[in-house]
């Protein structure tokens, strides 16, 4: 299906120059573009066993980026030559996928598919009824599970934060007389560490528990945007940037491998597609927040509070993960 939606709008951004109609395919073509996030999450939960989860999205993840990082110049390139080429290459790659994906193994019996010990968390999702109310129960069921609901609550808070590079952040640069040719170098620091150290740090943080690595990448995305309230070339943004791109990291692999575990027979997409809605979610309603703060009060206010944010979502996961530990904990009894 993604890959029919996306020949069918790049079809329509070729052949047509009306606004109104190229602004539905731009819509068409940019949520053709995020259909494969589910499917793929649901690739490797059903291929691999539950040990590798988190090695195999950070895959996806680093390849994900290499994409982001060289699809900028590839289509510059493409572009002052004819934008046809660019609708070409994209036409070509969709098809490509699409031939990809009918190679992948099909999907298992859902009672194969389901992670052990989490069947009974949302089982609502999966309650008898008409297509649409199931289909809504299962949009529902992330948000209606207590633990992955405050998983993704805490999530949002930190996209609303780590989000803040597409619209307060270059405002915010600008003001200290740095130019957009600056910023592009220094947000592009944030692709070139995630190419580059993405599987080295998998690899290395592969012993820690999921709640520490959350914890931890909580609280650098905090200290990495916090830094901006002092930041004031080039070289501090980069540092900040460096600090708040190490949590990115940890952060959005273990987050797929959390959600999947989680999540009930036949809903190992629709987990990790309900956080792709709340970090989207952040942007809405974090770039506008931002971008009014940075007017009304400033950047030192504005980065204070994205500190005193992302420290405070940190302090939730702390409380979480003790609360969880307590409760595996085999109870003691003092014997006489």
């Amino acid at each position: 299906m993604k890959c029919r939606h996306a020949v069918g709008a790049c079809a329509v951004l070729a052949a047509v120059d009306r606004p109104a109609v190229l602004g539905v395919a731009a819509f068409l073509a940019g949520c053709a573009s995020t259909l494969h996030k589910p499917a793929g999450t649901v690739v490797v939960a059903q291929t691999l066993p539950e040990s590798e989860h988190v090695r195999a999205f950070g895959l996806l993840y680093w390849a994900s980026n290499i994409g982001a990082a060289i699809s900028p110049a590839v289509s510059g390139f493409l572009l002052s030559a004819s934008g046809y080429w660019l609708v070409a290459l994209n036409i070509t790659t969709a098809l490509a996928y699409a031939d990809l994906a009918h190679r992948l193994p099909g999907p298992r019996p859902r009672a194969e598919a389901a992670p052990k010990g989490v069947a009974d968390e949302a089982g609502a999702a999966d309650e008898a009824g008409d297509g649409g109310r199931e289909t809504l129960r299962g949009l529902l069921a992330p948000f209606r599970s207590p633990a992955t609901a405050w998983f993704l609550a805490l999530s949002f808070c930190l996209a609303a934060i780590y989000l803040q590079k597409q619209s307060a952040l270059p405002l915010d640069m600008k003001a200290h007389g740095l130019s957009s040719q600056v910023y592009g170098l220094v947000v592009s620091l944030n692709g070139f560490l995630i190419i580059t150290t993405q599987p080295l740090v998998s690899r290395l943080t592969r012993r820690l528990a999921v709640d520490v690595q959350f914890l931890c990448a909580a609280v650098l995305v905090a200290v990495g945007f916090g830094a901006n309230a002092v930041a004031a070339g080039p070289w501090t943004y980069a540092a900040a940037l460096v600090v708040w791109t190490v949590g990115e990291m940890l952060l959005v692999p273990q987050a797929s491998a959390f959600l999947v575990r989680h999540a009930p027979p036949g809903r190992a997409g629709s987990y990790p597609g309900a956080y792709g809605f709340v970090w989207n979610l952040g942007l809405v309603v974090g770039a506008p927040l931002g971008m009014a703060v940075l007017q009304t009060w400033g950047s030192a206010a504005l980065w204070t509070g994205a500190l005193l944010l992302g420290l405070s979502t940190a302090a939730a996961h702390a409380l979480t993960m003790l609360r969880t530990r307590r409760r595996a904990r085999p109870d003691r009894h003092d014997t006489p």
